[in-house]
């Protein structure tokens, strides 16, 4: 049975002549999952029967005792086509009462579902029309069972407890008396049959509606002029032919068997469990196990190893003597002793120093004897404080058995031990200048501010200036850095041939540098473009020179020139020069 019924099962009377479709309704899901086991149960239990008829009287019987006529539905003007008439049949529950419409799809449903019929040809059809005379008088829907090539009449409605046709007479029935009716529906006009039933009281007459006589051929709604032939049931005298055996502990029992003296049937007595050993009083048998018999043989006798207890300590163990520990067995009250060795005497774990690396050291070792809480290892420098607790047989070297706090610490890094990169020699700007270095250690890159902190000396003006770079955090002591402030430089203006001469020109830097500007410029000339070959310097005091006259040189020679500014500074009572950079190079061919 699927969630999603066949549409057949949904047929309506809601005037339109259609199939209503299916209508989920969320809080019915969990009746439809019980409605189907319980569907499936009933097959199951109807296979049982010997013949088809005893299958399908079955499915009679369960309908009828499961569900009730819901009068106050057809009070109501109950509107046809809700499919949950089937599931209300099958749902368990004694409060959801149908109409004809579930009891006649209810009985169609089970017939579908049933794979065991002898007659596999057996059809189950689902009709509708008038009915008269009986419950659920006017707008009415039933069954018509084609088993055997002939059709039979199934008003399951009015076979149910005080109905007209209850418990058979309108089950499974045929009917002579037919005649032929003019039934207009929707519009349309249809020669319809009709079936009227005198035998009953009162009398009873079905009328197919346009859409029965629409779906089914006349063949398939043209009744038996019959009922079914039911062969009569046996009343079975059944007769002991098998005495009940009881079972034993080990071997199973039977209940008794019986067997019809009119027809023979049997009845076989249902197999009874083997009722098992008992043991209920058990005592000690030797060292390792104890024993018990049977309550219900008096012979059988069962062995166990003793299930002890956790044990209790009647003597403690000292360094010099060892102790007795006494265990109970939960089964039989057998108790055996065993004992515990001597104190083992061990020494307190030590703390270590330790110095700050990046990685986890551990500051107190495992060892024998002892476990260890608190902060055992750690990565950043600090004090720290694990405690040792001795294990059961163990005592410290001090005599004490109570836990011990063991002191321990990492030692900042010195900064020292870091590599620095990153600082160079910048150029004078008139304003404090600064550097970016970066500083490695155990191949992590430390964070200015968080590992170290910069402070500067003479950064200012042209000269050597300081950094100092001072470690924080994990680290100590602190590096010295220097680097050069060199003055601004300047740019050849032309440079014109003279014999075996030049003469240089360039733009005068006057920029001031504090209390002073720069000392000079330095000349630099080569016969080769990267002044290696033949290269001469020539030094201009005063900032305010622009050129100079060099003379001397190779006649008809080609040379470089480019020019730098220097400042000399008094650095620790000695006299040192700061350059600048060089200038572009210009070329010059001196004069013959």
């Amino acid at each position: 049975m699927d969630y999603a019924l066949d549409n057949y099962y949904g047929r309506d009377f809601n005037g339109d002549g259609q199939l209503t479709p299916i209508q989920t309704d969320i809080e019915k899901i969990k009746s439809l999952s019980i409605a189907v086991e319980n569907a499936m149960e009933v097959v199951t239990d109807a296979s049982k029967e010997k013949t088809d008829y005893d299958k399908l009287d079955f499915y009679r019987e369960w309908i009828c005792a499961e569900v009730e006529y819901n009068d106050a539905a057809m009070k109501e003007d109950w509107d046809y086509g809700d499919p949950w008439q089937l599931i209300n049949v099958f749902d368990g529950d004694a409060s959801t009462n149908v109409v004809c419409e579930g009891y006649s799809k209810a009985f169609k449903y089970l017939c579908d579902l049933t794979d065991g019929f002898d007659d596999t040809s057996i059809d189950c059809r689902l009709v509708s029309g008038v009915m008269k005379g009986g419950t659920g008088a006017g707008d009415h829907m039933w069954n018509v069972l084609e088993i055997g090539g002939k059709n039979y009449l199934v008003d399951v409605t009015n076979c149910d407890e005080g109905t007209v046709g209850a418990a058979r007479k309108l089950f499974m029935v045929g009917n002579s008396n037919a005649t032929t009716a003019q039934v207009t529906e929707y519009g349309r006009t249809v020669t319809s049959q009709r079936y009227i039933f005198n035998n009953l009281s009162p009398v009873i007459t079905y009328t197919y509606d346009v859409d029965t006589v629409n779906s089914f051929d006349k063949s398939e709604r043209q009744l038996s002029d019959t009922d079914y032939p039911v062969e009569p049931k046996c009343e079975h005298v059944f007769e002991i032919v098998q005495d009940r055996i009881d079972p034993t502990c080990t071997k199973a029992g039977k209940e008794i068997d019986r067997k019809c003296s009119i027809c023979g049937e049997k009845l076989h007595g249902a197999k009874i469990k083997a009722i098992g050993h008992e043991y209920r009083v058990w005592t000690e048998l030797n060292a390792e196990q104890h024993q018990s018999v049977c309550e219900h043989d008096k012979t059988h006798v069962e062995k166990e190893n003793h299930k002890w207890d956790a044990g209790k300590v009647t003597k403690e163990p000292t360094v010099n003597d060892e102790g007795v520990k006494l265990y109970n067995c939960t089964v039989c009250g057998a108790t055996k002793n065993e004992s515990i060795p001597k104190l083992k005497k061990i020494a307190v774990p030590a703390g270590k120093t330790l110095t700050y690396n990046a990685k986890v050291q551990t500051g107190v070792d495992a060892g024998e004897g002892y476990t260890l809480s608190g902060t055992k290892s750690a990565t950043n420098a600090g004090s720290y404080a694990a405690t040792a607790s001795l294990k059961s047989g163990y005592v410290w070297n001090d005599g004490t058995t109570g836990a011990k706090k063991i002191s321990w610490k990492i030692d900042k890094a010195p900064i020292s031990k870091a590599s620095v990169a990153g600082i160079a020699n910048r150029i004078y700007t008139g304003k404090v200048i600064t550097q970016s270095p970066t500083l490695k250690f155990a191949g992590k890159t430390l964070k200015n501010g968080a590992d170290y902190k910069l402070s500067y000396k003479n950064n200012k003006n042209v000269g050597r200036a300081t950094v100092a770079i001072s470690g924080k955090g994990n680290y100590r002591g602190s590096i010295n850095k220097t680097f050069n402030i060199n003055p601004k430089g300047t740019s050849l203006k032309k440079v014109t041939a003279l014999k075996r001469g030049m003469t240089v020109y360039w733009n005068r830097q006057t920029a001031k540098m504090s209390t002073a500007r720069i000392t000079g410029y330095q000349i630099q000339i080569s016969t080769s473009a990267n002044f290696k070959k033949n290269a001469k310097l020539y030094t201009v005091k005063g900032y305010k020179n622009a050129s100079k006259k060099i003379t001397g040189l190779k006649a008809k020679t080609k040379y470089y020139v480019h020019i730098r500014t220097y400042r000399t500074v008094k650095i620790s009572g000695k006299k040192i020069n700061f350059y600048s950079g060089w200038s572009g190079k210009k070329a010059v061919a001196t004069k013959k």
